[in-house]
């Protein structure tokens, strides 16, 4: 198991006193991030795992895990406005709305998103921790409206399908410089 070759690695630079312990990630990498950072602290003894810094992070966990997680530990997660990253799994009025359209049902691609979604159906995965949002004119906020969010990203949806043009998502998910997040956090 991944945590186990991570801790051994922690524990062999000897983090005591008051030196933290920094977990940070990216994307897929920012969940295991914040995962990691709970079963160091909580489950292997690592002292002093904080702060946890992610950046473009799926949902890690639901409710309970979220509550577990910020009773202990604090985390900063930046996400941007146009990522739809930070917004998966996505949320249960989501998933109602999208399921229940008639639409979708025509097409091959839109019967396979139904399913999709119908396996998520139960997960309740949310956000943890404080967001920074970085806006589309890289100015970073300390907070963003969930809604607002969700409709950036819909939006760009929409446009990118009528160009048949996807790639403002990988720009918008990349560190890469005078890119979505590098230029945010970095500017």
């Amino acid at each position: 198991m991944i945590i186990q070759q991570v801790h051994n690695l922690v524990v062999a630079l000897d983090p005591a006193g008051d030196t933290p312990v920094y977990v940070t990630g990216h994307s897929k990498g920012g969940a295991m991030a914040t995962i990691g950072a709970y079963l160091l602290s909580q489950n292997r003894g690592v002292p002093k795992v904080q702060p946890v810094i992610t950046i473009a992070s799926p949902r890690p966990g639901d409710v309970n895990f979220q509550k577990g997680f910020e009773a202990v530990m604090s985390q900063t997660r930046y996400e941007n406005d146009k990522d739809a990253v930070p917004l998966v799994p996505p949320p249960l009025d989501f998933i109602g709305r999208v399921t229940h359209n008639p639409f979708l049902s025509f097409t091959p691609e839109g019967r396979k998103l139904i399913q999709i979604l119908q396996s998520a159906q139960d997960w309740n995965y949310v956000p943890v921790g404080n967001m920074l949002f970085i806006t589309s004119d890289f100015k970073v906020i300390p907070n963003e409206d969930p809604t607002a969010q969700k409709l950036d990203v819909a939006l760009e949806f929409v446009q990118d399908l009528a160009s048949r043009n996807f790639s403002s998502f990988g720009e918008a998910h990349s560190l890469l410089p005078s890119k979505g997040y590098n230029s945010g956090i970095c500017g």
